[in-house]
């Protein structure tokens, strides 16, 4: 209700919109910082700091996907600020471009699928407008996080190795990545039979684990997990439909 009334007035609600990007922009340097502190593995030497389980850097959020939304957020943020001419561009351009590093740092899949497709929204959102952000810097800048993604981040990785004579966390390749992750589907069957076994009250929140022990005869994955890797369905487990 207060987001509709605020939204009435055109002015307010180019200022909020600002400074609500304007937020998740810093917000979002700020736990890409982190998050690179991780990939070091200097993120000992920092308060207030997760220590980095694993090999794919979270921030502070506990989980890489959970991140990589956020920072993906935090690009619409600047690309917000840009066709609004808010910000000058010599700072934007610095802070989308370690936003985008840092999503690559993530190895979130689902990245994957949301650059191309923001891409084919912002181009037919915008289509038959004047627009600064054209076509074909939207192309470079997903060509650039896949680059970074697949071809750059492996590099950087053994040549601050061999110069510094440190380790630093090993992220799985992108190859790697794209070749796992199959066992979701086994997941998410098995899921769904225990959502047939408790289809009206679920499991209580947080349950998911309880859910699979339930159905653990559907199981098809010789996986433990606790999460259905899917927020829709985890919803289901824990209400009920």
């Amino acid at each position: 209700l207060a987001g509709y009334n605020l939204s009435l007035d055109q002015k307010k609600r180019d200022q909020i919109f600002s400074g609500f990007s304007l937020l998740i922009i810093i917000t979002s340097l700020f736990t890409s910082l982190i998050a690179i502190f991780q990939w070091l593995n200097i993120e000992s030497h920092l308060i207030y700091t997760l220590h980095l389980i694993g090999n794919r850097p979270y921030g502070n959020f506990g989980q890489p996907n959970n991140m990589a939304t956020f920072l993906i957020i935090g690009l619409l943020g600047c690309l917000y600020l840009y066709e609004k001419h808010k910000v000058t561009l010599w700072l934007l351009l610095p802070s989308a471009l370690i936003i985008l590093f840092t999503i690559a740092l993530s190895q979130s899949r689902t990245s994957w699928i949301v650059f191309p497709f923001l891409l084919i929204y912002w181009m037919v959102k915008q289509f038959g407008k004047q627009k600064r952000f054209r076509f074909v810097q939207g192309l470079l800048w997903c060509l650039a996080f896949f680059l970074i993604a697949g071809l750059i981040l492996p590099y950087i990785t053994q040549f601050i190795e061999f110069s510094t004579n440190t380790e630093i966390t090993e992220t799985s390749s992108f190859v790697a990545r794209a070749g796992s992750g199959h066992e979701r589907i086994g997941m998410w069957i098995q899921i769904l039979h225990a959502i047939a076994q408790q289809p009206w009250l679920g499991y209580g929140w947080s349950q998911t684990s309880v859910a699979v022990v339930d159905s653990i005869q559907y199981g098809t994955v010789h996986v433990w997990f606790n999460s259905a890797h899917n927020v829709l369905l985890d919803i289901i487990i824990w209400n009920g439909i």
